[in-house]
């Protein structure tokens, strides 16, 4: 198989000690104990808790859901519970300006000075483990979609089943395929945030050859209590494990320079704080690893054809809005750098914005 990124030949060296196959959790301790609550397994099996029953806020300030509920769910509920926040690229509030295409109370916001395009007023996401989690919402909005705009919606979801069953075209598989690939010897650990119900993986994995397959290591981090406990079933067949826990708390259980490649589906335009989440990602990357990113694209055609009926848009729950040009500055205040970001991964005929990601070298 050939690649784009010549001299990828590792994802990343063992932990001193640690075996070929050992999951980075003792075996006294369950991998998965704790569901429904804020406390995750750690390295050493002490859990990662709050001090009391209810989750810290700030660690479901980098929820790592794919999907919440439409406006219709949030108007009653938590439109009291909205903060303000800034351009997540400056350290303090700078000069911005509001655009017209959020319905009331929503307000999106266009940095004047880094171009960053964001939900100035999101609501608190510490409801996303369980009342608005992305099995629930998920399907208002599909029925929402439905409602609407049924012969689009209809015509979507067709596409969408013939591109990926049977004429097997699935780019983001096709990237993690690339990369995986590559590594020669020893276990590829792969790390996907936001996993959902781990169906990422079952569709990588019949893309790899036996051997390949054998070796990989995924560990799974979903924010989402009955999503988790699904992930974790289904990576458990692999020698894999999901954590219940947000992305940041989750990447903490992990070594440093650990993992050798990052998924980040669907995940950065939910993000209140994208870029300490992309640095939590750099801190656990092996110095060879990537990471892979996939997000709504606001500089396609389709934005300025369908202005607010843009699939991209989701309110509240996106609350940024990446461009090539803005997805490259967040990763670059990560201190990462674009690996690959070409003409196809940010065409704009596409609604999907695709970048790989990787350590600056020095």
């Amino acid at each position: 198989m050939t690649t784009r990124w010549p001299g990828l030949t590792s994802l990343g060296p063992m932990p001193p000690g640690m075996p070929p196959r050992e999951l980075p959790c003792p075996p006294s301790l369950p991998v998965f104990p704790l569901l429904g609550n804020s406390r995750v397994p750690n390295l050493v099996g002490q859990p990662i808790s709050s001090g009391s029953d209810e989750p810290p806020v700030d660690s479901f300030h980098q929820t790592t859901q794919s999907k919440h509920p439409p406006q219709s769910c949030f108007m009653t509920k938590l439109s009291t519970t909205s903060q303000h926040r800034h351009c997540p690229l400056l350290d303090r509030p700078g000069p911005t300006r509001v655009l017209d295409v959020a319905p009331t109370p929503w307000e999106v916001r266009e940095c004047l000075r880094t171009g960053f395009v964001y939900l100035a007023n999101p609501p608190a996401q510490a409801r996303f483990t369980d009342e608005f989690a992305w099995e629930v919402t998920h399907a208002e909005e599909s029925s929402r979609r439905r409602r609407e705009e049924p012969l689009l919606y209809a015509a979507s979801r067709a596409a969408k089943l013939i591109r990926q069953r049977w004429l097997k075209r699935d780019k983001l598989v096709g990237i993690l395929a690339d990369i995986v690939c590559r590594q020669s010897h020893g276990p590829i650990r792969l790390v996907d945030i936001g996993c959902a119900d781990g169906d990422l993986f079952r569709r990588l994995v019949v893309r790899l050859p036996s051997e390949v397959m054998e070796r990989l290591e995924p560990i799974g981090i979903e924010i989402s209590t009955q999503l988790a406990a699904r992930a974790n079933r289904r990576l458990g067949m692999y020698h894999g494990f999901c954590l219940h826990a947000s992305g940041i708390e989750g990447l903490r259980t992990l070594p440093r320079d650990y993992v050798g490649l990052v998924i980040l589906s669907c995940v950065l335009e939910h993000e209140l704080d994208p870029v300490p989440l992309l640095a939590a990602c750099r801190e656990r990357l092996a110095p060879d690893g990537f990471i892979v990113v996939k997000v709504p694209n606001y500089a396609c055609l389709g934005r300025q054809l369908r202005g607010r009926r843009w699939c991209g848009y989701r309110w509240p729950d996106h609350v940024n809005y990446f461009t090539p040009r803005s997805l490259a500055a967040t990763a670059e205040r990560a201190g990462l750098r674009v690996a690959r970001m070409d003409l196809q991964d940010r065409s704009p005929l596409s609604d999907s914005l695709y970048a790989v990601l990787a350590q600056i070298s020095h």
